[in-house]
């Protein structure tokens, strides 16, 4: 009896936190289908008293959406290949080959793959933009690019 009720008050718990986690989304979608006067002064709604469209109209007609969207599979799609292909070939190093330092190396790769390069990406690109923005600006060049290397 006692693992049945801590089984339940273990899956309580995790059934909050997923709750907890899918709120900020619930959120970003129900603010893009309300009008854009109402987003700032309103209280948060889980369910908007009225669906808008109009924001979604207004992202693909006014601005070059279409590429921007183009941009990101790009990005997307050549990131993930490349980072397949190096993680395969190191996992395969890791697994079968020994060698001095190899638990040392496996660490600093792992935390290496585990740190947030999403903030040193924006870091970056503000930095290429802000220096070069004459040649590096809205450039696959500036996204690539690395901290330190010059």
């Amino acid at each position: 009896m006692k693992s049945k009720l801590n089984q339940i008050l273990k899956h309580l718990i995790l059934l909050f936190m997923v709750i907890l986690a899918l709120l900020p989304f619930m959120n970003m979608i129900t603010t893009s289908l309300i009008p854009n006067a109402y987003v700032l002064p309103s209280e948060p709604q889980i369910i908007p008293k009225q669906f808008y469209f109009g924001n979604y109209v207004a992202v693909w007609e006014g601005e070059d959406f279409g590429r921007y969207f183009l941009n990101s599979v790009f990005v997307t799609c050549i990131t993930t290949v490349l980072t397949l292909i190096i993680a395969s070939m190191s996992a395969y190093g890791f697994a079968r080959l020994n060698f001095p330092g190899k638990n040392i190396i496996f660490n600093i790769y792992i935390f290496s793959y585990d740190s947030c390069n999403t903030c040193i990406s924006f870091s970056v690109y503000c930095t290429a933009e802000a220096k070069l923005s004459k040649y590096l600006c809205w450039t696959y060049y500036a996204l690539c690019k690395r901290r330190g290397s010059r």
